[in-house]
């Protein structure tokens, strides 16, 4: 956790599935670690401790940087830990899901929030909104491209089995218009609470 983010991805990318698995978790809570030892030891060992930030720049983790990994993969893995954290930490998951967006919840938006995001000058590349779209049925992706102003509707072309998009393309596709939307909540243009619904946990 006291490390960027690309440091972080490299270093799970080395290890097995669960180990992975166990760190992204438990990066959501960190409380349980003493600092304290931390600190000490780092002082002990004087080759390493150089690296160590200092106390009042110990990072705890949380939802946002579980929500900053979880960004850093594949849909279909993001997917995987979001239904795990359903299951073992409802809590986490409740936090995570203030910061991260699944492609599902692009696609699952009320529809006043959704047309004035599809609208907006800031989805500017149509051939990525169609491969974005391109897994989807055809009413769907007729209900997106209606979202769109007259003349960019005009231009949109869905994309069809003969344009052979591979699942790469896809994945690519949906990170950019995530990427978008996330902005637009950062600015404070979209607020993420109208576009997600607070997961609904069993008791």
């Amino acid at each position: 956790e006291q490390i960027d983010l690309d440091k972080k991805m490299n270093f799970l990318s080395k290890v097995d599935n669960e180990k992975q698995n166990q760190i992204v978790l438990k990066t959501g809570d960190l409380n349980d670690i003493p600092l304290e030892a931390v600190i000490y030891t780092a002082k002990d060992l004087k080759k390493k401790s150089t690296f160590l930030p200092e106390p009042v720049k110990f990072s705890r983790g949380g939802g946002k940087s579980v929500s900053d990994m979880l960004s850093n993969m594949s849909e279909d893995d993001a997917k995987k830990y979001l239904e795990q954290m359903k299951l073992d930490s409802p809590d986490l998951l409740n936090e995570v899901k203030k910061y991260f967006l699944l492609f599902d919840d692009v696609i699952a938006m009320p529809d006043h929030i959704a047309s004035a995001f599809w609208g907006s000058p800031d989805i500017e590349d149509l051939d990525v909104m169609a491969i974005a779209l391109s897994e989807l049925d055809s009413d769907t992706i007729q209900k997106f491209q209606d979202y769109l102003p007259g003349k960019k509707a005009a231009m949109f072309t869905p994309k069809t089995d003969e344009d052979n998009v591979s699942k790469r393309e896809v994945d690519e596709a949906k990170a950019q218009i995530k990427s978008i939307l996330q902005k637009k909540i950062e600015s404070g243009e979209i607020n993420i609470e109208d576009v997600l619904a607070t997961p609904e946990v069993e008791e």
